[in-house]
């Protein structure tokens, strides 16, 4: 189906356009359901041009909030030399979403002159502060970044980095921040070599003035280090592709840890080597899980099968201490060109049935293993999405055995029914090496329902 068109004109307070502003837009109704806002598309493909005017394609039929500039409780942030920002401000010149004039949409049709009038003035400050380790030493030549605090006061939304470094004298500076809650925390993935230590988070807080004197701890970090072994192929081509895979390393807190203070991002990132290595370094003490994401076309085809340290099973996380190196960690990976093309088929009361307005079909894949159980954890490769005829297609299968998994969801209305999870459908399939299995799914919408997390 055709997508709407939203378009329009964003000024400032003298009446001139605003160049590069970025625009989001969100169904007029997420207010009412819990949970974040849920962007209809990207607001980092959408922005205003040197008019001011913005042109935004692709959005299903609906109605919708639209606005430019930072919320200070989404937990979102604009990170990088963009020099001053504006407050959220929404059509036509609302600071508030209740204020806001909603913007209807419907299939293949234009809503034009959703123009947004900024009150304010742009404003930005900065935060400086000085980043020592455990004896209290400067800690030179670190990345830095900073995240927002969410509304709730204790976790971080996004975070980033304009890849800075710090000063000989361990200073930071942290530039273009709008009125809000933050915390800065030193990390090693965005401007600097990979970081030994992992960081407290330092929360601040910017009213209307700039931000000095903010200390930030670093600590003696452990590390975790194996190889990666290939299973499904001997082509050297292919494994020469490992060298593109990102492995990641979640760390969880340890038991007793506690939880409510704000932390600074609990992951490290790193590329396989070319003999296979891998290494994690500065980690935190916790539970280390690995995960396997793929990214463009080099990688597909490739997911992960388990984790194992010293022969056994580690999948589910990997204990480690404060400042421990541990080795001898394999991390299997497959790889396979199989395909999985599915159609679901609508049912209730045994007659054909449509998908309700608003309702989403989902389908993912679990590798059955042996025993009969599911592997955990299961690739982010092996899931799809399905289209409004609910049909989906799963590339890049290993040949074997898996467990379908086939739900629906159903988003709630204001004023009207609450969301529901419908009950999903489990099914087994089979797919050859290198080969297509093309399967059909009955679901029947009378099945039971599930309560909504």
């Amino acid at each position: 189906m055709r997508g709407g068109v939203i378009t329009g004109r964003v000024t400032n307070a003298e009446g001139k356009p605003v160049v590069g502003e970025r625009v989001t837009i969100v169904e007029a109704d997420q207010p009412a359901r819990p949970g974040p806002p849920a962007w209809v598309v990207s607001p980092f493909e959408f922005e205003t041009d040197d008019r001011g005017v913005y042109r935004v394609y692709g959005v299903p039929a609906g109605r919708y909030l639209v606005s430019v500039g930072q919320d200070r409780d989404a937990g979102t942030i604009r990170v990088g030399p963009t020099g001053a920002q504006y407050s959220r401000t929404f059509h036509p010149n609302a600071t508030e979403a209740a204020q806001a004039k909603i913007v209807e949409v419907t299939a293949g049709g234009e809503a034009q002159n959703v123009d947004i009038a900024l009150a304010e003035a742009p404003k930005s400050y900065q935060a400086t502060g000085k980043i020592i380790d455990d004896a209290g030493n400067a800690v030179a030549g670190v990345g830095y970044g900073h995240g927002a605090v969410r509304a709730d006061a204790k976790t971080v939304g996004a975070f980033g980095s304009d890849g800075s470094v710090t000063t000989p004298e361990g200073e930071f500076t942290v530039r273009n921040l709008m009125p809000g809650r933050y915390a800065v925390f030193a990390i090693s993935d965005f401007g600097s070599a990979p970081m030994e230590m992992y960081s407290d988070a330092t929360p601040f807080e910017v009213t209307d003035a700039d931000v000095s004197g903010l200390v930030v701890r670093v600590h003696r970090g452990a590390s975790v280090s194996g190889t990666v072994s290939v299973e499904g192929t001997t082509d050297r081509a292919v494994l020469s592709r490992i060298t593109q895979l990102n492995l990641n390393a979640q760390v969880r807190p340890a038991p007793g840890a506690a939880t409510d203070q704000i932390s600074a991002p609990t992951f490290a990132s790193g590329r396989v080597n070319a003999d296979g290595t891998f290494r994690f370094a500065g980690l935190r003490p916790g539970k280390v899980v690995i995960n396997l994401f793929n990214f463009g076309a080099g990688t597909r085809g490739f997911s992960l099968l388990g984790v194992q340290r010293n022969g056994a099973d580690a999948s589910g996380g990997i204990d480690v201490a404060a400042g421990e190196n541990v080795t001898g960690v394999r991390v299997r990976i497959g790889y396979g060109t199989g395909v999985l093309r599915g159609q679901i088929e609508l049912r209730e009361g045994g007659q054909p049935a449509a998908l309700p307005a608003g309702a989403r079909l989902s389908a993912s894949l679990r590798r059955v293993v042996a025993g009969g159980s599911t592997a955990n954890p299961p690739s982010a490769a092996d899931s799809s999405e399905v289209d409004s005829r609910g049909r989906f297609v799963i590339e890049g299968l290993m040949g074997g055995d898996y467990e379908l998994v086939v739900g629906v969801f159903m988003p709630g209305q204001p004023g009207a029914a609450p969301a529901r999870r419908f009950a999903p459908l489990r099914q087994n399939v089979t797919v050859p090496d290198g080969g297509e299995t093309t399967v059909t799914v009955v679901y029947d919408l009378s099945r039971p329902q599930e309560p909504t997390p």
